[in-house]
């Protein structure tokens, strides 16, 4: 596991790493999908051996792939779509308790990356740093299983994910009035997610990382 610098550590990326600089982020933001995902799987305590993938500034809610006939793999997707759109939210204001506690809502109480999460926001908020979605993030579910059979899982979904969100400072700008970016660097990252059925929904129990890139886009294209 990466150190606190890493994946949806990423934002853990933003906050630990120095800011970049002053100008605009090109070509627009950071797919924060990526990023909020990842850092709970970089936290997670289920990372595999690895390099943690930078972790999730804000995120955009990222287009998945095209609708299954398979129920589990479509409450599947719902879950993590869910997740994305609550962690981008959050990101944006992280400040703001009440969109932060939705997002903790979304990880079993014994996954450690609630815990993970809960600071890394409060990191956020303590250091004005912000994310946005950028245009182009989405993710591609490659596989849903369920290995106990039971109807509350744990289901396993493997996914491939395109983060181009960004990180900036959200209380002040730069002398010449231009946004600082804390962090725009493009990640792709696959990983393993568990989830588990509490009530109606499905929630996020822990995270593996099993492998990313910086600076380009390496999922299968949507």
């Amino acid at each position: 596991m990466r150190t606190p610098v890493a994946g949806i550590e990423s934002a853990i990326r933003g906050i630990m790493k120095r800011r970049k600089g002053m100008s605009s982020p090109p070509g627009g933001a950071i797919a924060l999908a990526v990023t909020g995902l990842l850092a709970i799987s970089a936290c997670s305590g289920n990372s595999s051996g690895a390099a943690n993938p930078p972790p999730p500034p804000a995120t955009s809610t990222p287009a998945a792939a095209s609708p299954s006939a398979d129920p589990l793999k479509s409450q599947i997707a719902a879950a993590v779509q869910n997740y994305y759109k609550t962690y981008t939210t959050a990101v944006a204001d992280p400040g703001n308790g009440a969109k932060v506690d939705a997002l903790l809502a979304l990880y079993t109480p014994t996954n450690p990356g609630r815990e993970n999460a809960r600071e890394r926001m409060a990191n956020f908020a303590a250091s004005h740093t912000a994310g946005r979605p950028g245009p182009n993030g989405y993710f591609i579910i490659e596989s849903v299983t369920d290995p106990s059979g039971s109807p509350d899982g744990p289901a396993i979904s493997t996914m491939c994910v395109f983060d181009d969100s960004v990180l900036y400072d959200s209380h002040q700008r730069a002398p010449d009035g231009k946004e600082i970016i804390v962090d725009d660097t493009l990640t792709s990252v696959i990983s393993r997610f568990t989830w588990r059925r509490v009530g109606s929904s499905w929630l996020l129990d822990g995270a593996q990382v099993i492998k990313d890139w910086k600076g380009s886009n390496q999922c299968p294209p949507r």
